[in-house]
């Protein structure tokens, strides 16, 4: 408690976890400034942003990291015959970081942790904590790592249609020689709302998750993200990892091909999608693949192709 109090009177941003204690913190703990004076915002909301802004600054500074250990392929990127080039798009995608991670990511978090989370909380006395117990922490963060990656390969692969594809087209800049792990989050806005925020705010959902199985999902899925993006760890990953999780090898495919692997950054959806796309074709051996090609789901063929089998279905 003695030293709560010292970080919290040099406004020292900092997680705290006040159920652990014998006493809950004051609100006041919790954020830069005290927040029945910061510029009138619910407490609640401050809060979060403060633990996604957290979130968010870690990512960045492992980001800083990765790219230091990835010192070549960052030097290829920024000093090639292009370097003007190079340079510009890096310089880009840090600011895109910047912007993502410690603005856009910890206000959503915020929304997020006020007005889901601590939905019924009526704004007096402390913040509620998180009662759940750490199996419950566990099963509902592995809920939210589910539903974000289901919910990623969808908003990915329609993001590869012409009328979406504005918000995924600076990603995909970085072609594969140019990956480097500051590519990761270097997406536009609108692509990080729509596909990286809303799949773990669906899972989230989904799940009725609370504070620390949050906390524990997005810190995975943005180490993870990260990973998928480090040259290095290709061959690694591709000889040691089980398929059923996205490797960087199959990732950097993606930006080789970018037609196949739409799945990131943990679970290979993609694996799940092509497997049950072959049992369909062995139970309809007569209907064309491309009728039943689920990866496929945004083309006309699919929807067409699925009315038909229904159609058939009710003759039969």
């Amino acid at each position: 408690r003695p030293l709560a109090s010292t970080l919290a009177s040099a406004r020292i941003p900092y997680f705290s976890f006040p159920h652990l204690s014998t006493a809950a913190l004051p609100m006041s703990h919790y954020a830069f400034f005290p927040v029945s004076t910061f510029f009138g915002l619910d407490p609640g909301f401050v809060e979060g942003f403060h633990e996604g802004w957290m979130l968010g600054a870690l990512t960045v500074g492992v980001t800083g990291m990765l790219d230091l250990a990835s010192y070549h392929s960052v030097r290829r990127l920024v000093g090639s015959k292009h370097v003007a080039e190079g340079r510009d798009l890096y310089i880009k995608a840090v600011l895109l970081n910047l912007v993502n991670n410690l603005l856009i990511g910890p206000i959503l978090y915020g929304l997020v942790i006020r007005y889901w989370i601590n939905r019924n909380w009526d704004g007096t006395g402390d913040m509620p904590g998180d009662d759940h117990s750490l199996v419950t922490i566990l099963v509902k963060g592995t809920m939210i790592l589910v539903g974000e990656g289901v919910g990623y390969y969808l908003a990915h692969a329609s993001m590869h249609t012409r009328s979406l594809m504005f918000m995924h087209k600076f990603h995909h800049q970085f072609t594969r020689e140019k990956v480097v792990p500051m590519a990761a989050n270097a997406v536009s806005v609108w692509e990080y709302i729509f596909a990286y925020v809303f799949p773990i705010i669906g899972g989230a959902i989904v799940a009725d998750a609370k504070k620390y199985s949050l906390i524990w999902s997005v810190a995975v899925i943005s180490l993870t993200n990260l990973l998928i993006h480090t040259p290095w760890l290709h061959d690694i990953s591709e000889e040691y990892l089980p398929d059923i999780f996205v490797s960087t090898a199959k990732h950097l495919d993606h930006h080789t091909r970018m037609t196949t692997h739409y799945a990131a950054p943990i679970f290979d959806v993609d694996l799940i999608v092509n497997t049950v796309q072959t049992r369909l074709v062995n139970l309809w051996g007569s209907i064309p693949r491309k009728v039943v090609d689920i990866s496929n789901f945004k083309s006309q063929s699919f929807w067409v192709g699925l009315s038909q089998l229904k159609h058939e279905q009710k003759r039969d």
